[in-house]
């Protein structure tokens, strides 16, 4: 077997940088690096225009990346990463940031389709075509002063960071994104689909209606019923993403996502582009 065979590839979109790494437009990010520190705690390194971890799980070679292009040109860093590990984007891409029209604390995952007005996920779209899996991120939207949603992309509200009432929220958003990267990475998109889906269309229809709907409690937080289980597998184990992490340098000294994209910009990487919405 090539040893760019079967290889899947997880980009969290978001903005380099320490002043935007706690913004909304930086969900795709965070949501990547808890999905590391929680399945695959390998070193970090970086590859061209992104920081990335590489290893193996039980079907093949898994690269996460934290492009370093900055948002609008996100395909870039896609590119970069498809033709040298020669990936399958319509089976083996997933791409993971925020998404207004899905409230904070809730996701959905989704394959195809256009960017909704993302500058991320349409420059990857241009860089390597539309059939590529998504794990949205819900962000919701910014409440006018007489209650309604305002529609089209805010850019303020984007970069804007997180209100600490938001952040059990934010939490239980993050949480759930890492469980249906892990779902995918395992099970495939049909299936994460359906088992992450149905919960966030009931609380969009609320919120669409102007009902009142009460923050969601954390799933995997201690409870009356103690924790939610991680999804199973065939045999009934906890399906991670599980194999051995390969000989791979640290970028510049740092072993975390999070610290490497905390560096300014051009410590990295000559950056390009902007931090637009």
């Amino acid at each position: 077997m090539d040893k760019h065979d079967n290889v899947k590839l997880i980009i969290g979109l978001g903005n380099p940088g320490a002043e935007h790494e706690t913004s909304r437009h930086n969900v795709g990010f965070m949501a990547l690096k808890r999905f590391a520190e929680k399945y695959f705690p390998m070193p970090v390194g970086k590859f061209k225009s992104s920081v990335i971890i590489k290893g193996h799980t039980k079907e093949g070679r898994l690269i996460l990346a934290w492009p370093l292009t900055y948002m609008n040109v996100s395909g870039r860093a896609a590119l970069e990463l498809r033709a040298y590990f020669k990936i399958d984007p319509e089976s083996n891409l997933l791409v993971v940031h925020d998404d207004m029209d899905i409230p904070l604390g809730k996701i959905k995952v989704s394959v195809g389709g256009g960017a909704a007005g993302h500058n991320g996920v349409s420059s990857i779209i241009m860089a390597v075509g539309a059939k590529f899996a998504r794990a949205r991120v819900g962000i919701g939207r910014p409440v006018k002063t007489d209650g309604s949603l305002p529609q089209g992309i805010n850019v303020d509200y984007v970069l804007r960071s997180f209100a600490r009432e938001e952040e059990p929220d934010l939490e239980k958003g993050l949480e759930l994104a890492a469980e249906a990267i892990n779902s995918w990475l395992n099970e495939g998109s049909a299936l994460t689909q359906m088992r992450y889906n149905k919960k966030t269309r009931e609380r969009t229809r609320k919120v669409a209606e102007g009902q009142s709907v009460p923050a969601p409690a954390r799933e995997g937080a201690e409870g009356p019923s103690g924790p939610d289980p991680a999804p199973k597998g065939a045999e009934g184990q906890s399906v991670s993403a599980a194999g051995g992490a390969e000989a791979f340098p640290a970028a510049d000294g740092e072993n975390s996502p999070e610290a490497a994209l905390s560096a300014p910009p051009g410590a990295l990487s000559p950056p390009e582009g902007d931090a637009s919405a």
